[in-house]
């Protein structure tokens, strides 16, 4: 049996073709899967962030709320103890 070695040779030089196309195409089916995959990871950890810095508003916001009515209920306590005074300052003077 004989052999063309031109025959050899372009057979060769397509093998040697196609499997550098198959080669890039793999590349590329790996390279965009690692990416789709860091993409959906920081979507994610973007939805954490989120649904924990809203969580820190609420809980800032009701600690604020608490303090705030707290604040009113002393500055009317002290408004009470004021007019108090004020009544034993005349009570005494008179």
């Amino acid at each position: 049996m004989t052999t063309d070695k031109g025959l050899v040779n372009i057979l060769r030089s397509e093998v040697t073709f196609w499997i550098t196309i198959v080669c890039i195409v793999v590349s590329a089916v790996i390279a965009f899967t690692t990416l789709s995959g860091v993409v959906y990871a920081q979507e994610q950890k973007d939805t954490r962030l989120r649904d924990e810095f809203d969580a820190f508003v609420i809980e800032r916001k009701t600690s604020l709320d608490i303090i705030d009515s707290k604040l009113d209920l002393l500055i009317v306590s002290q408004m009470a103890s004021q007019k108090d005074i004020e009544y034993i300052k005349q009570t005494l003077s008179e």
